[in-house]
């Protein structure tokens, strides 16, 4: 579990606190689905292909008694597309609370704010390069 880097003397420690949380919440779940697909988030390649717009998922069309069945998640090749879906959505929004996080914290803050969660993610068993932040971090000075 992430644990806030700031002290309650710092003026951005409940945005820190609060903005913290929800990126280790983000990107374990983004490290997880990542896993469980095999993309390397750590690859542009792989990235850039991730963000293209995916084909919409098949709707499948049952007759008779097979309507009634109670699985609702539908074909293998159905369920992947729906947790690639659901990567691509939250890498997005990841990016997004990023980029708010820096506008509210500031450059400095908030990149030790997202390296504090990429540490706390592997401590909790996760490799960096699975949620995609090891190369991002890297680059900071002073990297990971």
């Amino acid at each position: 579990m992430w644990t806030p880097i700031a002290t309650d003397a710092d003026p951005h420690h409940e945005d820190s606190h609060h903005l913290g949380a929800r990126l280790a919440q983000l990107n374990a779940r983004i490290a997880r689905l990542a896993i469980a697909l095999n993309v390397d988030l750590d690859s542009d390649a792989q990235v850039q292909t991730l963000l293209q717009r995916p084909p919409e998922p098949s709707i499948e069309r049952r007759q008779g008694t097979e309507r009634r069945r109670t699985e609702r998640t539908g074909s293998p090749d159905r369920r992947v597309s729906l947790k690639r879906t659901e990567l691509r959505g939250l890498v997005v929004m990841r990016y997004a609370l990023e980029l708010h996080t820096i506008d509210v914290l500031g450059t400095t803050v908030a990149l030790a704010l997202m390296r504090s969660v990429a540490l706390s993610l592997e401590s909790e068993g996760f490799p960096i390069a699975a949620s995609g932040q090891r190369r991002h971090l890297l680059a900071l000075p002073g990297g990971l």
